[in-house]
């Protein structure tokens, strides 16, 4: 053998695992106790079902309840300038009046030539279709 003993060797070797299962016995333990802090905390036998039930009847209860609003305050305020009565009543035309606006053909576009069609007459290019000139 070398320069070490064997007895030194097996210390060494004992020492090693007893690090390594101390180690390992810490982190069962730690992770254990915070198991059962969370288990503590909450009664086991609720589910996840029972929680949203119970959920949903506090949310049915909380919409069941009115709100009161309280009534909203007078409108108290004033237009800076008087409005000019011209603007406040409208004017009364005459049934012949009336008839003669309904009846007015002068603001319509005159009339294409028969056998052409808009877009012909006007050499319009279609951009939805992408169809050239």
């Amino acid at each position: 053998m070398n320069s070490k003993s064997s007895l030194a060797q097996l210390a060494t070797y004992v020492g090693v695992i007893a690090v390594a299962l101390s180690m390992t016995a810490a982190g069962l333990s730690a992770v254990l106790v915070a198991a059962n802090g969370k288990v503590g905390e909450g009664s086991p036998t609720r589910t996840l079902v029972q929680d949203q039930i119970e959920s949903s009847r506090d949310i049915r209860r909380a919409l069941a309840t009115p709100i009161t609003v309280p009534p909203l305050a007078p409108i108290t305020a004033r237009r800076a300038h008087e409005v000019p009565v011209a603007f406040t009543q409208r004017p009364t035309l005459s049934p012949k009046a009336l008839n003669a606006m309904a009846m007015d053909q002068s603001a319509t576009i005159e009339r294409e030539p028969q056998g052409t069609t808009s877009a012909a007459a006007h050499n319009v290019r279609d951009h939805l279709t992408g169809a050239g000139w």
